[in-house]
């Protein structure tokens, strides 16, 4: 195996990002019309943010991205494998969303990504939403 591009290291982590998000029973927001966003009753997820008001007003949302791609593991001085950080942000209104956790935990264990508590449990009183930050790493 040769040297691996950085830019393809952060798009397969950001496909097996989206697959595992699909593997813990959420839907991908990016993938619906505006209508769709509107009535879904799925918990949804979008990259970095949503894409419009409607989406904002989702009782539980979630976006991810990609913070940070290391190289490593090294191959004639140039890198086959990347140390890729990702963030999942949880927003919501309820106080107890300890079955989505648990489904996004365990589905990104499923996915050899370690998950970790990136930030303390927030509130944000003015949106009324909560917010979950984690943090997921894995080499790519």
């Amino acid at each position: 195996m040769g040297a691996k591009l950085v830019t393809v290291a952060m798009r397969q982590a950001l496909e097996d990002l989206k697959a595992l998000l699909i593997d813990a029973g959420l839907k991908d927001g990016s993938a619906l019309t505006d209508e769709e966003v509107k009535s879904a009753k799925d918990v949804l997820f979008w990259r970095v943010v949503v894409v419009n008001t409607d989406a904002a007003k989702k009782e539980t949302y979630v976006t991810y991205n990609i913070m940070s791609a290391e190289p490593v593991n090294y191959q004639d001085g140039k890198p086959r494998s990347y140390d890729v950080t990702a963030v999942v942000n949880v927003f919501t209104r309820k106080e107890d969303i300890g079955d989505l956790l648990v489904a996004i935990n365990t589905a990104a264990e499923t996915h050899n990504w370690s998950f970790d508590l990136r930030e303390a449990l927030s509130y944000n009183p003015q949106l009324a939403f909560y917010a979950h930050t984690f943090e997921l790493r894995k080499w790519v």
